[in-house]
């Protein structure tokens, strides 16, 4: 008595024979031909372009976004310095005004013809 079927028959199309343990199986494989393939293999076909394109946008969407982070991080320290430098130049306006020096008048004379923020 066999272990397997004589047959195996998974749908119709091509058949072959497959010899295991000197049993004699026939194959029947499902794929043919037609229009249901043909639509499998364009819609298949779309799926790996569209990943292609996707992925090729990740990667230059990325770069630029590094190159973006350069920009704010030297727009950040821009920003500290001109705050730290505004402070100093604040407090030794304040200072001048507490106790007048002329030489520390003189530097600092355009500073204190612009009005403050």
């Amino acid at each position: 008595m066999p272990l397997f079927p004589r047959k195996i028959n998974l749908f119709s199309g091509a058949e072959k024979f497959l010899d295991i343990r000197r049993c004699s199986i026939k194959l029947v494989y499902p794929m043919k031909n037609d229009n249901v393939t043909t639509a499998l293999n364009l819609a298949l076909a779309v799926l790996v372009l569209l990943s292609v394109f996707f992925a090729l946008r990740t990667v230059f969407l990325t770069r630029s976004l590094r190159g973006m982070q350069a920009l704010a991080l030297q727009a950040n320290q821009a920003n500290g310095y001109r705050m730290a430098v505004t402070a100093i130049a604040q407090d030794t306006i304040a200072y001048s005004q507490k106790y007048p020096n002329p030489e520390i008048q003189r530097i600092l004379g355009p500073l204190q013809a612009k009005p403050t923020r």
